[in-house]
């Protein structure tokens, strides 16, 4: 039998010196994370210019294509580190850079990207958290064809359409 400890806060106590320092912002870093991503989106666009006019298309569409959707997920993720204000110090510019760089190539509005991440926090665990497509991830056994048919939803679009609707 595994026994379940309740840690105390003192276990975790930080000193205020080390609590500022963690808190402190890499002026650059997101800038340089936004800069990465987009290098690598260019750069998969780039290889699927040139093998379009391959006759071997078909063969590389499938990768670039997931190669483009971990980049798209990578901007969605910078995207929650803009919902909490975390990406630069200067408000506008965080905002800036969430909506034009990281939500409106995807697709998504930073302010409703904004607002239901907000009110996801609101309410995790509850009635009032948001639906969102997290069932998927439930499912690991590839042997299911219920897990096909959520990959699926996604590469058609309907996924984004369901979120969008809400």
């Amino acid at each position: 039998m595994t026994e379940i400890r309740r840690y105390r806060a003192s276990v975790y106590s930080l000193s205020s010196s080390k609590l500022r320092e963690l808190l402190e912002l890499d002026k650059m870093r997101s800038i340089r994370a936004i800069v990465i991503v987009w290098i690598e989106i260019l750069a998969i666009v780039s290889v699927g210019q040139y093998v379009l006019s391959s006759d071997y298309f078909w063969l590389y569409y499938i990768p670039l294509s997931f190669l483009i959707a971990g980049r798209q997920g990578a901007l969605l993720q910078l995207a929650h580190d803009g919902c909490h204000r975390t990406l630069t110090q200067s408000r506008q510019l965080n905002d800036l850079l969430a909506s034009w760089c990281c939500t409106l190539p995807v697709g998504v509005s930073f302010e409703g990207f904004t607002a239901g991440h907000l009110r996801h926090h609101a309410g995790v665990g509850t009635n009032d958290d948001p639906r969102s497509d997290t069932e998927k991830y439930r499912i690991t056994d590839f042997r299911k064809p219920m897990l096909y048919l959520f990959l699926l939803k996604d590469l058609i679009g309907i996924t984004a359409l369901l979120v969008f609707r809400e």
